[in-house]
């Protein structure tokens, strides 16, 4: 199905305010009228279908589209990310704190689209989301990209694996280009080279789950939704 057309201008779910199933709040088109009535039907459906349960957040704006993009984050349990926390502060307290985006849950990315597609990622997100348990993944080994990127991969297993190729089916074509990796510090050559000995000196491969996932826009950085996925 292709992309749906950007016309919300906002689109906001306060927390402060109790949500009424099917309701959408100040949908509103860059002109000020009412969104088509087939997109705004589709997304009633999915919360009338969910009851906002599995959605944590949504959060829409309508603003300029350069130099924007989405992006599926397949994130972690809490556990795992204390763990992600424990290895990023040995670093931050030898100085090294790095250009890696802030104030977002370690995950991975399953890859990007463009924000034209925003409303129909929405309802892909329910439709994945609804149909896919949490699964365990091993993180097993560090890994670079070049001399900027510092990040913990995991052992591949089934389930990451179709997680993303259910929002990206074409990705590879059987040549598979996706890394699965969960940045730990995004620097200059010579800080990443100080950070490696830190990083390996104390890690021990671990596991952790993937419980949700979530869409974001970059940048500047917005939550759009968070899905979490049914419990094994």
């Amino acid at each position: 199905m292709p992309c749906m057309p950007r016309v919300a201008r906002h689109w906001q779910l306060s927390k402060r305010t109790k949500p009424q199933k099917g309701r959408l709040f100040a949908f509103i088109s860059e002109s000020g009228e009412m969104a088509h009535k087939p997109i705004k039907q589709a997304l009633e459906a999915i919360f009338l279908k969910s009851g906002l349960k599995k959605a944590r957040s949504y959060n829409h704006r309508w603003s300029s589209m350069e130099d924007k993009a989405l992006y599926i984050l397949a994130k972690f349990d809490g556990a795992t990310q204390d763990i992600f926390t424990g290895y990023y502060n040995m670093l931050s307290q030898n100085g090294l704190i790095g250009s890696q985006t802030k104030g977002i849950p370690y995950h991975f990315t399953l890859g990007s689209r463009s924000v034209d597609c925003e409303l129909q990622t929405i309802i892909d997100f329910e439709k994945i989301c609804s149909n896919t348990s949490s699964f365990k993944i091993s993180l097993a080994y560090l890994g670079l990209f070049g001399l900027n990127v510092l990040f913990i991969s995991p052992n591949m297993n089934f389930e990451l694996l179709g997680l993303q190729s259910s929002f990206f089916p074409d990705s590879g074509y059987g040549c598979h280009s996706w890394a699965p990796h969960a940045t730990l510090l995004i620097d200059e050559p010579e800080i990443i080279q100080k950070a490696v000995p830190i990083v390996a000196e104390n890690f021990t491969p671990f596991k952790g789950e993937i419980e949700s996932v979530a869409l974001y826009e970059f940048f500047p950085m917005r939550l759009i939704c968070d899905f979490s996925l049914n419990r094994a």
